[in-house]
């Protein structure tokens, strides 16, 4: 995984309070999307296929 360092710098994202914020933020919805019986993907625009995103949490 990228330092946290980098990853703002390649996103834009000022501090770490942001970078925490727009974490948690993200992390809630996918939560919310899985306890309504989705999945979490992403899409290969190019080649249409899907990607699903596996952690332990999820389960």
């Amino acid at each position: 995984m990228q330092n946290i360092e980098e990853m703002m710098r390649d996103n834009a994202i000022n501090t770490k309070k942001e970078l925490l914020n727009l974490s948690l933020s993200l992390l809630d919805w996918a939560f919310k999307e899985k306890k309504s019986g989705n999945s979490i993907a992403s899409v290969d625009r190019k080649t249409k296929t899907l990607k699903e995103v596996v952690l332990p949490a999820f389960h």
